[in-house]
């Protein structure tokens, strides 16, 4: 009985609350998603400037 109780449970329509509830779930993850990115994007970004800055110091050493 109870299988054939979770089986129409799982085939019915969700409720308004029930879909929100899941797109507001899906929101925080895609969040977090973009909030890793952010940073990984901004540690890239400072690599970068500190190795346009290292090797411009190093180039004015090797023109002197």
């Amino acid at each position: 009985m109870k299988f054939l109780k979770h089986f129409k449970e799982f085939w019915r329509d969700m409720t308004p609350v029930e879909v929100i509830s899941r797109e507001l779930a899906q929101a925080h993850l895609d969040r977090l998603e973009a909030e890793n990115a952010t940073e990984y994007a901004t540690a890239c970004l400072e690599l970068s400037l500190a190795r346009i800055e290292r090797l411009t110091t190093r180039l004015k050493e090797y023109k002197q």
